[in-house]
């Protein structure tokens, strides 16, 4: 089938006068459904369908080539697998047109194109859709190329070093998310992918399940996380070490659904979420025999799905077995233990093991001189944008990496996490920008600093934004951070106000020109015309490229806080070494500030700074939860002294691979001991930012919820106030005053305390 599908694309090609919008078409069509994960055999001619067209079109198409995506979308019903399913009422009329006028007549004529159905069921295989892509990929590249002198040609065949430049740059591009050619951003591909192994990092868990699973006895393991976490890719290299392969070797085919590994008497099932559910009764069987060990991957709903559906064997009611399950995926370690009727599992939760590590060490892959070795032989190297942000990276790999890395930190302390498949993807658009070889050899309209990492990082060129880029993950979440939105004075004036002082911000020597250069457009005063960036946009990438490229420590360090809007992450990154120590200026004085925050949170009046060095107790009173009510006597259900009663001390704790964690937390001395509130990033910005009079973000919801399970346990712990009654009254100073009412039979005394 596979045979006759391929003659019958390669057939396209063999007329008089070839034009590309045919295979283009069927390209669209197959990324269509792929897009919808092929869940129904139905391509509409829409806007998604049109995008995906014209990007195709772009890639391959000549000078005098037109972008008429409804003409081939028709005329494909030629061949014997595309047909095109009439409107109702339209059957005679679509069955009698030869040709089609435009869109309109189309949508008129034609409800929706599908392929033959044994097409669409071998297509939904992504080996067999990966080689009918390759097949119509380079039929449209030696269209668009043919005709190139082999010397120019991106893909000449030569086995050489350019070329295995040229196919890495194209590879990389195929990790992009967002382009039409990301056959290789799932992990089916990947494993049959020869390039892989350029990128490959093993996860930590990987070693960790290695030793687990060699144990002839032990307990199953369960596998989940979120979608691209990179479930698919340990399970490929687990197998590989089990049978023995290097952890760099190919794979001849994609895993099957289940994979036997009888050395280990172990079963690998790669997707739970493909089981057929009537074979559920014999998995559990196979489980409860515990002849072999299974590793299971999947998803928390399937998961479900497969326990609660099946309960009674289980010997467990549904209610049950969903409490077990969620607790057990949702321990903050990302490790835990299950247990159904004797049936013992080990469950690792790859959604709470941090991944920036990992991405850190592909990133570095990327970036090895071994897969650029080519582009120095290349006759486009001088124009070509991606080796031009390879160069630019490696000029100061170690600093652009570490602040890259610290950028998407702050993304993941603010509650982003991105799966692994996301930073990959991320991570190769912000070096190739989605564009490959073939764009480089074409004449490329753009220059090459419309492609600079440090703007690409943003989705944009550093003057309008890229549209195929603006759903990739990460580049919406930084967007809605507002990262590198926030101006430092200081440098502001010595770049746009006082240029005479322009020169005590140093760059690193590879950065100079270009700095020169925006700061040149930046210090205008009216925007030049032309297609450069305007004085605005200039002024915005010297920003981005000073976070990256600043190279003296005087201004680095308020730069980098300013840029990330985050006034603590430094500290927070010191914090992690294992070595740390918290210092005592930097603990008396933000002792005061997170007090000043919690007796705002506590008593909901806003009080101005310094109030914790006046007077060290602490109140939870009966106070309303409206801080725009000015409540300024209330009553005190109990105090305490935050000087004797609480301490600022560092927390390490560990996940499943055995990474070290560590995060400031409040910690209860005397009738407090035991209390314990982890102060993460946010909230430490927060309070600085409240300090200093900034409006700031606004308290996450999530901390104001830790806040009162903190006000909770100082409650328990604390013993109520006797008979008597304290009001705490907040005088015209911003200072509290205390008033005790002791009350007995006859009378009530009233007296400051």
């Amino acid at each position: 089938m596979i045979e006759e599908f391929s003659n019958t694309i390669d057939s396209l090609n063999k007329v008089q006068h070839y034009k590309p919008h045919k295979h283009i078409c069927l390209l669209a069509a197959i990324r269509y459904l792929a897009e919808r994960k092929f869940s129904e055999n139905r391509i509409i001619y829409d806007d998604a369908f049109k995008r995906i067209f014209s990007s195709i079109f772009r890639e391959f198409s000549k000078k005098d080539d037109r972008d008429r995506p409804y003409n081939p979308f028709f005329h494909l019903r030629s061949l014997p697998f595309w047909i095109l399913v009439p409107n109702l009422g339209r059957e005679k009329e679509l069955a009698e047109s030869t040709s089609i006028g435009g869109p309109s007549q189309l949508h008129t004529l034609v409800s929706y194109a599908r392929f033959r159905e044994e097409e669409f069921i071998s297509l939904r295989q992504p080996e067999i859709r990966t080689k009918i892509e390759q097949i119509i990929v380079e039929i449209l590249r030696e269209y668009a190329y043919g005709e190139i002198d082999q010397e120019q040609n991106p893909y000449n065949k030569a086995g050489n070093k350019r070329n295995e430049s040229i196919f890495f740059c194209d590879y990389l591009s195929s990790l992009i998310s967002t382009s039409i050619f990301n056959e290789n951003a799932i992990a089916e591909s990947q494993a049959v992918n020869p390039l892989f192994r350029t990128i490959h990092t093993s996860h930590p868990l990987v070693d960790i399940l290695d030793t687990e699973l060699r144990q002839k006895t032990g307990k199953h393991v369960i596998l989940t996380g979120h979608a691209g976490d990179g479930k698919t890719t340990i399970a490929v290299e687990i197998i590989k070490r089990l049978r023995g392969f290097s952890p760099f070797a190919t794979l001849d085919k994609p895993l099957e659904r289940r994979e036997e590994v009888e050395a280990q008497r172990l079963c690998i099932i790669k997707d739970f979420s493909e089981r057929e559910a009537r074979a559920d009764m014999a998995l559990i069987d196979e489980l409860k025999a515990g002849q072999r060990r299974f590793m299971i991957i999947s998803n928390t709903g399937t998961l479900l799905d497969f326990f609660k559906g099946n309960a009674t064997s289980w010997q467990i009611n549904p209610v049950e077995v969903e409490s077990r399950i969620l607790t057990a995926i949702s321990q903050v370690r990302g490790v835990s233990e299950l247990e159904f009727a004797g049936v013992e599992f080990i469950v690792y939760n790859l959604a709470y093991i941090d991944n920036l590590n990992l991405a850190k060490a592909i990133f570095n892959r990327m970036l090895e001189p071994e897969n650029w070795k080519g582009c120095f032989s290349c006759s486009r190297e001088g124009f070509c944008p991606v080796k031009y942000n390879v160069e630019l990276i490696r000029s100061a790999q170690e600093q652009v990496t570490e602040r890259l890395f610290l950028l998407y930190r702050r993304m993941y302390e603010y509650g982003t996490r991105l799966t692994i498949r996301q930073l990959t993807s991320h991570l190769a658009y912000i070096i190739t920008s989605g564009i490959n070889a073939a764009h480089v050899h074409k004449k490329m309209l753009q220059k090459k600093t419309d492609f600079l990492f440090f703007n690409r990082l943003f989705g944009d060129d550093g003057k309008s934004p890229d549209i195929s880029a603006k759903e990739m993950k990460a580049i919406v979440e930084l967007k809605r951070q507002n990262l590198g939105t926030l101006f430092n004075s200081g440098a502001e004036m010595k770049l746009w106000i006082k240029p005479s002082l322009h020169s005590s911000i140093k760059v690193f020597a590879s950065a100079k020109d270009l700095f020169s250069d925006l700061r040149k457009v930046g210090m205008t005063a009216l925007t030049v015309s032309g297609i450069g960036p305007t004085p605005e946009q200039a002024r915005k990438q010297a920003r981005r490229l000073l976070y990256f490229f600043v190279s003296d420590d005087t201004h680095a360090r308020q730069l980098i806080c300013d840029f990330l809007n985050s006034p603590n992450i430094l500290y927070w990154q010191e914090w992690q070494n294992k070595d740390a120590v918290l210092e005592k200026a930097y603990r008396a004085r933000f002792s005061n500030m997170v007090f000043h925050v919690i007796q705002e949170h506590f008593t909901g009046v806003r009080m101005p700074e310094g109030i914790g060095a006046q007077d060290s107790r602490l109140y939870i009173t009966l106070s309303r939860k409206q801080s725009e009510v000015r409540q300024s006597a209330q009553i005190v259900i109990t105090e305490l002294d935050w000087s004797q009663s609480i301490i600022l001390e560092l927390d390490r704790t560990n996940n499943a691979v055995g990474a070290e964690y560590t995060e400031l937390a409040l910690k209860g001395q005397g009738v407090l001991e035991g209390t314990n509130l982890r102060l993460g990033l946010p909230f430490l910005d927060y309070v600085t930012q409240r300090h200093y009079g900034e409006i700031g973000n606004l308290l996450n919801a999530a901390y104001k919820e830790r806040l009162e399970h903190f006000k909770l346990q100082v409650l328990k712990k604390t013993a109520p106030l006797n008979d008597d009654m304290m009001l705490v009254r907040l005088r015209n100073d911003n200072r509290f005053k205390r008033q005790k009412f002791s009350i007995s039979d006859q009378e009530v005394e009233v007296f400051d305390a």
